[in-house]
Parts: structure tokens; sequence; C-alpha cells
């Protein structure tokens, strides 16, 4: 009897941690002006501190595939803005992003002149 009540006991001050499952959005390969962009949440609102992956693009395979080689690595600032020196590398570019607490982000960006500014919404994990 006393044994079943220390057990008991232990279940009740047990600590339980949850934590968020992540997983991998793909999204289809986008048209923007340039390598460079804003990365928001949900809302629009800026994400700080995201960390951008330039990764090599599979030449003749469709992107994503493993294994990425990391090209360059950056994070977005305050204002979610990150910054890719087109000059050091050659288009298609494929990013990997991931920030606390969302979910991580996959995709290929295509420049065109006549293109919008870049814009990447983060999912929040669930």
């Amino acid at each position: 009897m006393v044994l079943k009540r220390v057990a008991v006991a232990a279940v009740l001050f047990c600590t339980v941690t949850l934590h968020a499952q992540f997983q991998t959005v793909v999204i289809q390969p986008v048209k923007a002006r340039s390598p460079s962009g804003t990365i928001q949440d949900p809302n629009g609102d800026p994400v700080e501190g995201a960390k951008v992956q330039l990764v090599d693009c599979p030449i003749g395979r469709s992107y994503p595939s493993e294994p990425h080689k990391v090209l360059a690595e950056m994070r977005s600032d305050r204002r979610g803005n990150f910054t890719v020196d087109a000059r050091y590398f050659h288009a298609p570019y494929c990013f990997h992003i991931t920030a606390y607490g969302f979910d991580n982000l996959e995709v290929e960006v295509r420049t065109s002149r006549f293109a919008k500014p870049l814009y990447l919404k983060l999912v929040i994990a669930t």
C-alpha cells in the first residue's frame, strides 16, 4: 500500500516538457528581383535572427534533394531582411531557412528584373 502511494506521488510531481514538432515546408520556385529578401511571420511581421542558408541547387534534378552543400549563411536583421551578394553566386538560388518557433522553409528563387521583391513567410511550428 505504501509503494502505491509513493509511485502516485512521484507521477504527480514529475515535470513534463513538451516540444513543438518541426517540419520542413517546401514551396514551389518563386521569381524575385534579387536573391535578397525579407523573412516574415504569418502576420507579415519581420522575423529577426532567422538563419538563412544559401545551398547548392541540384542541376537536372528537382529541388529539394539531399544533401545540401551550404554556400553561404546569414541571419535576418531586425527588419527580417537578409542579403546575398549575387556577384559571388549564380542563379537559381536555393534557400534553407530556420527560425525558433517556426517550421523550416526550403525554396528555390529565380531572379528576374521584372519580378517583385522577395518576401518569404514562415509557418508557426505546431
